[in-house]
């Protein structure tokens, strides 16, 4: 692990945050580490109890004030752009659903991702391009299942078409789409929520796919996640779900570092032998380190796929993008 990633994972997961006053650590660079990663309001309530001298308690309160209204007006544009979708269905993601169903409106966040049907796409980009977006053109976007958009440098909007980004790994995994739309949660008008095991379980392959768990947010998400809805959420479902779309050794890796991560953390018996017989600790340990090296991540994703088959998919299923990106490379060499 990286030292700025060891600080982010102190100040996500230790209840106290005295060893920044006895290790002396620079109070702006963790500043500056926690609007990154996103976690400044989490950060923020934790410190201001700490014994910190007036300059440094400015700076906290300078850059509360600062995230606190930036926040309030992407919830302020974002809301408004859900309602200007009405009629359409559209599940909304990650750190903007997170904010309010787990964070209690604690959750930093930078731009929405709104789950639609495929078939909505043109009229959702109508919508976006008459209220000032832009999109954000893409040589990659013929082999992702998002589009992205922007305003003003300010706003951004990620439209999935399908639940994770790039083709191959939807080939790879064996997620069921048409019964995930048929389980989603009325939220509020037409927006709406995954169910509860759903959205567990694309957290985790948001961490693993998405971030190749170099994330530290989503591991707070997660683990928030199964305390707030821990009464909903039905690990039976979450089993068979997870063997169903061949994603259970990405389940094992996410539990498997929460343990490493959060004190007490400890699931084991909600997991079957099986899975805990098949996942191989050491030589995950080995590949998760890899994951720190240039393109290294990629061999993550081969070990945590369940089958050969999904392996070869992974890797096969879009030639033309490997050529794209081969070129991309020679020609910023």
């Amino acid at each position: 692990m990286d030292a700025s990633s060891e600080i982010i994972s102190q100040l996500l997961f230790e209840e106290k945050l005295d060893y920044l006053l006895s290790k002396k650590v620079n109070l702006d660079d963790i500043i500056r580490l926690s609007v990154y990663y996103k976690i400044f309001p989490l950060f923020y309530k934790k410190a201001c109890n700490l014994p910190l001298s007036f300059k440094d308690k400015t700076k906290l309160e300078n850059t509360a004030r600062y995230i606190k209204l930036k926040q309030a007006a992407l919830k302020k544009e974002y809301s408004f752009i859900l309602s200007s979708l009405n009629p359409l269905e559209i599940v909304v993601l990650k750190g903007y659903y997170l904010d309010s169903a787990v964070y209690e409106g604690q959750r930093q966040f930078l731009d929405i991702d709104i789950f639609i049907k495929k078939e909505d796409l043109s009229v959702v980009k109508k919508r976006l391009f008459s209220l000032g977006y832009k999109e954000q053109k893409d040589k990659f976007f013929p082999y992702r299942g998002q589009v992205s958009f922007s305003k003003n440098n300010f706003f951004f909007i990620d439209i999935h078409y399908k639940l994770m980004d790039w083709y191959r790994f939807n080939k790879a995994v064996n997620i069921k789409e048409q019964e995930i739309w048929k389980r989603k949660m009325k939220l509020y008008g037409n927006v709406f929520s995954l169910d509860y095991n759903d959205n567990f379980l694309y957290l985790c392959l948001h961490l693993c796919i998405q971030h190749y768990f170099r994330n530290p947010i989503t591991f707070l998400d997660i683990k928030n996640y199964l305390k707030k809805f821990s009464s909903f959420i039905n690990w039976k479902t979450i089993v068979k779900r997870a063997e169903d779309y061949k994603i259970k050794n990405i389940v094992m890796a996410v539990f498997f570092l929460l343990k490493q991560k959060v004190s007490g953390f400890n699931i084991d018996s909600e997991v079957p032998l099986s899975w805990r017989r098949g996942f191989n600790k050491k030589k995950f340990n080995r590949i998760y380190k890899l994951t720190y090296f240039p393109k290294g991540y990629y061999l993550s994703t081969l070990f945590l796929l369940d089958s050969l088959k999904s392996k070869g998919v992974f890797l096969f299923s879009c030639p033309q993008e490997y050529l794209l990106r081969l070129w991309e490379a020679v020609k910023n060499k």
